[in-house]
C-alpha cells in the first residue's frame, strides 16, 4: 500500500515539474514569436541561403550531405531549416518558436534523463529548471541559427537516454541505439564530440557502474580517497567500450577542423598567439561560472581583449586548480562535485578558443551544455550543505522560490533584445566595451532603415576600434556610393582589398564605385577579378556586360570628337569632352592635356579647374594641383570644398602646418562633411597632431 501511495505522489510531482517547465519556458520565450531575422548568421543560414529556400527538395538533401558552408559539416541542421521553410515559408518568428520547442524539448528530456539516473526527482527537476531558463542559454534558444545548438543537444539527451538502456540490457540493438544517435548530434553540431567522456562521468556518478566503483554492499563507494575508490582495470574496460563512440567523435573533429579551416573560420596564430588564447580561455571559465551566478551584461558578441592583465590569469588559474583538488579529494564523498565540475570543464574544451574560431573571446551559446555540470553541483551540493540544518529543508524551499522567478524575469528581459538588429546591437554596444562588430552590425541596421548618417557614424566607430575591419570598410565604402560620396568610397574598398585580397563584394563595391565615377576600363577590370573568384557571381557578370558596352561607345565617341577636333581645335566642349572620356578610361595623361587645352581657351572655369586639380593630384603632381586649387579660391572665396581638397595635397606631401591652416578654414567657411575626416586616409598625415582635435568639432569626434 506505502508502495502505491509513494508511487503516486511521485507521479503527481512528475507532471507538476513538466508542467511548470513547459509553461515557464514559454512564459520566457513566447514574445519571440514576433521576432525578425538576425543579420548576425541568420542571412546566411535561411534568409538569403538559395538552396535552402527551395525548401525540402532532393537537391537541397545532396547539398546538405556534402557542403562544408558556414564552416561546418552539419547537415542536420541544414534539413531542419529546409523543413521549416516548407511548413512556415519565411515567417521568421516560426522559426523562433521551433527553437523554443526543440529547447523545452531538452528541458523535459534532461529532467527525465536524471531522474531516472539519479532516482531524485526535486533536484533533478532544479537542475532541468536552471537548463530551460537560465539567461545565458538565451542566445541558443532566441538565435535562429543557433538551432544547431538545440537540435544537437536534442540528440545529446537521447543518447543518455540509449546509454542508461544499454547499461540495463548489454545487447548490441542498445549500444547502436547509443552511436546512432550520438552520430545524428554530430550531424546536427560537432560540439558533441565531448559526449563520450561525459558518459565516462555518468558511469562513476551517478550510474555507478559495478565495473569502476567499489561498492560496500549499498551501492556507494566505501573508499576513502580516490586511488581507494576506483576500479582502475574497469575504466579501462569502459573506455574500450566507448571506443566506437570516440572513433566517430575522431572523425567529426577531422571533419570540422577541415571545414573551418576552409571557410576561413580559425584564426591564424599570428592573430591571435597561442599564449593569448591560453590566458583568455583560462579567464574565460571563470568568467563563465560568474555570469551563471549573475548573469548580467549578457552580449551576442565579447570582442577579443587587446590586453589581458597578468595577474588576472594566475588568480583564474590558481581558483580552477584549487576547486579540482578540492573535489578530487572530496570524491568519495560528495562525487557530484567532481562529475559536475569536469562536465563544466570538459565539454567548455572544444569552444573554449585554444583553437580560436571567430574573433569572440567567449560566446554564451557555449555554455548550453556545460552549464548543466554546475547546475548538478549545486542541484546535489546545496542539499548536501544546507539539509542537515533545523530549517535547512525551508531555506533550501525559500532560495528555490526567489531563484526561479529571477531567471524567468532575467531570461525574458534578454530575450527581448533579440527582437530585430538594431535592439540587439544596440544593446551589446551599451553592455561591452570597444565592440567593433556590435558597432558595424548596428551601422548596416541602421543604414538598411535609411538612417546612413547614423549608420556611417557607427562604421566609424568600428574602424577607430579595429581599423583593419574589413566588413566595417565595405559597408561604409558600400554607404558612400549611395550617398554619392564616390571618391571617398574607394579608398575604403582599396584598403579592404589589400587585407584581403580575396574579398568579392569589396571588389564588386570598387568596381561600382568606378563605373560612377566614370572610370569603365578600371571597373571592368573589378568585375573581371570578381567573377575569377566567385564565376556564379550574376552581379559582375551583368555590369561587365554593360560597362563593355559603354566602353565601345566611348572608343567610338574618342574617335568621332577628335576627327571634329581637327576642324574645330580651338573648340573649349570638345576638349572637355575627350578629357571626361580619356578620364573614364584610366588615360590620365591625355585627360589633363584636354583640360589644359580647355582652360588656355576659356580661363576659370570652376568645374576643369576642380577636375584638373584631382587629376593633378590622382597623379602625384601635387604642385600643379595646389596651383589649380589656389586659382579657385580666387575664383570663390567662399568654396569650402576647395579648402578641404587643399588641406589634403599638402597632408599627402607631409606638410602639416600648411594642412591643419587650410583644414582650419575649411571648416570655418561650413565644410559639411567632418565625421568622414576620421576616414579620409589624404588626411592620414595630419590625424595624428595635436592641434587636429582642436579643428574638428568636439561632437564630430
Amino acid at each position: 500500500m506505502q508502495d502505491k501511495i509513494t508511487h503516486k505522489a511521485g507521479f503527481s510531482s512528475g507532471i507538476f515539474i513538466y508542467t511548470f517547465l513547459c509553461v515557464s519556458i514559454l512564459s520566457v520565450y513566447w514574445q519571440v514569436r514576433a521576432f525578425d531575422f538576425i543579420s548576425f548568421d541568420d542571412y546566411m543560414y535561411v534568409r538569403d541561403n538559395p538552396i535552402v529556400r527551395q525548401g525540402l527538395t532532393l537537391e537541397g538533401i545532396k547539398w546538405a550531405a556534402t557542403t562544408m558552408y558556414a564552416g561546418n559539416w552539419h547537415p542536420l541542421t541544414w534539413l531542419s531549416h529546409m523543413i521549416d521553410i516548407e511548413i512556415f515559408g519565411l515567417n521568421s518568428g516560426m522559426y523562433h518558436i521551433m527553437n523554443v520547442f526543440i529547447h523545452m524539448a531538452n528541458t523535459l528530456l534532461l529532467f527525465y534523463c536524471l531522474r531516472r539516473m539519479t532516482g531524485s526527482i526535486w533536484k533533478s527537476a532544479v537542475v532541468a529548471s536552471i537548463f530551460g531558463l537560465h539567461p545565458l542559454h538565451v542566445e541558443s534558444v532566441a538565435w535562429i541559427s543557433e538551432r544547431k545548438d538545440v537540435l544537437s543537444t536534442f540528440f545529446w539527451m537521447i543518447t543518455m537516454l540509449c546509454y542508461t538502456r544499454y547499461i540495463e540490457r548489454h545487447t548490441a540493438m542498445s549500444y547502436i541505439a547509443v552511436a546512432v544517435s550520438y552520430l545524428l548530434g554530430l550531424m546536427a553540431k560537432p560540439m558533441l564530440v565531448t559526449l563520450p567522456f561525459v558518459l565516462l562521468l555518468l558511469d562513476f556518478w551517478p550510474l555507478k557502474r559495478p565495473e569502476l566503483i567499489m561498492s560496500d554492499g549499498k551501492g556507494v563507494s566505501a573508499a576513502k580517497d580516490m586511488t581507494q575508490g576506483i576500479r582502475w582495470s574497469g575504466m579501462l574496460k569502459l573506455i574500450r567500450e566507448k571506443i566506437p563512440l570516440l572513433l566517430i567523435a575522431g572523425v567529426a573533429s577531422v571533419t570540422t577542423i577541415f571545414a573551418q579551416k576552409g571557410s576561413g573560420a580559425i584564426s591564424n596564430l599570428e592573430i591571435i598567439p597561442l599564449h593569448i588564447r591560453l590566458q583568455n580561455a583560462i579567464i574565460s571559465y571563470i568568467i563563465y561560472i560568474e555570469n551563471i551566478v549573475w548573469p548580467s551584461h549578457l552580449a551576442v558578441f565579447y570582442p577579443f581583449p587587446k590586453m589581458i592583465a597578468l595577474p588576472r590569469v594566475i588568480i583564474s588559474a590558481a581558483i580552477l586548480i584549487a576547486l579540482t583538488l578540492l573535489f578530487v579529494v572530496n570524491i568519495s564523498r560528495f562525487p557530484y562535485l567532481i562529475v559536475g565540475w569536469l562536465w563544466y570543464i570538459g565539454t567548455l574544451v572544444p569552444v573554449i578558443g585554444v583553437i580560436q574560431v571567430g574573433s569572440q573571446s567567449m560566446a554564451d551559446r557555449y555554455t548550453y551544455v556545460p552549464l548543466i555540470g554546475i547546475s548538478v553541483m549545486i542541484a546535489w551540493g546545496l542539499p548536501q550543505l544546507i539539509g542537515k540544518w533545523r530549517s535547512g529543508r525551508y531555506i533550501l524551499s525559500g532560495i528555490l522560490c526567489l531563484i526561479i522567478p529571477l531567471l524567468i524575469w532575467s531570461a525574458w528581459v534578454n530575450a527581448g533584445y533579440w527582437k530585430d538588429n538594431v535592439t540587439l546591437f544596440s544593446h551589446a554596444i551599451d553592455v561591452t566595451r570597444d565592440n567593433y562588430l556590435a558597432h558595424n552590425s548596428l551601422g548596416v541596421a541602421l543604414c538598411d532603415r535609411g538612417d546612413f548618417d547614423a549608420g556611417i557614424n557607427h562604421y566609424i566607430e568600428a574602424l577607430r576600434i579595429y581599423p583593419e575591419h574589413i566588413q566595417a570598410l565595405n559597408n561604409l565604402g558600400a554607404t558612400l556610393v549611395k550617398e554619392r560620396e564616390y571618391g571617398k568610397s574607394i579608398e575604403h574598398f582599396k584598403k579592404a582589398i589589400q587585407l584581403d585580397p580575396y574579398f568579392v563584394n569589396a571588389h564588386y563595391n570598387l568596381g561600382v564605385a568606378l563605373y560612377s565615377l566614370g572610370k569603365v576600363d578600371e571597373a571592368i577590370k573589378e568585375y573581371q577579378e570578381v567573377l575569377q573568384l566567385n564565376p556564379q557571381h550574376s552581379g559582375a557578370f551583368q555590369n561587365i556586360q554593360i560597362a563593355l558596352a559603354k566602353q565601345r561607345k566611348i572608343s567610338d565617341a574618342i574617335i568621332q570628337l577628335n576627327d571634329a577636333l581637327k576642324t574645330e581645335p580651338r573648340n573649349y566642349m570638345i576638349h572637355c569632352r575627350l578629357a571626361e572620356l580619356y578620364q573614364s578610361k584610366g588615360e590620365t595623361k591625355e585627360a589633363i592635356g584636354h583640360y589644359e587645352n580647355a582652360l588656355s581657351i576659356n580661363p576659370g572655369t570652376d568645374g576643369v579647374l576642380h577636375a584638373l586639380a584631382v587629376l593633378y593630384g590622382e597623379n602625384g603632381e601635387y604642385g600643379k594641383a595646389l596651383l589649380t586649387l589656389q586659382k579657385m579660391v580666387k575664383l570663390n572665396p567662399n568654396d569650402s570644398d576647395v579648402y578641404y581638397n587643399i588641406a589634403c595635397i599638402y597632408s599627402k606631401q607631409g606638410r602639416v602646418d600648411n594642412a591643419l591652416k587650410w583644414l582650419s578654414e575649411a571648416v570655418k567657411k561650413g565644410f559639411n562633411n567632418q565625421m568622414l575626416l576620421k576616414t579620409d586616409p589624404d588626411l592620414e598625415n595630419i590625424r595624428a597632431t595635436k592641434f587636429y582635435k582642436q579643428i574638428i568639432p568636439v561632437n564630430n569626434q
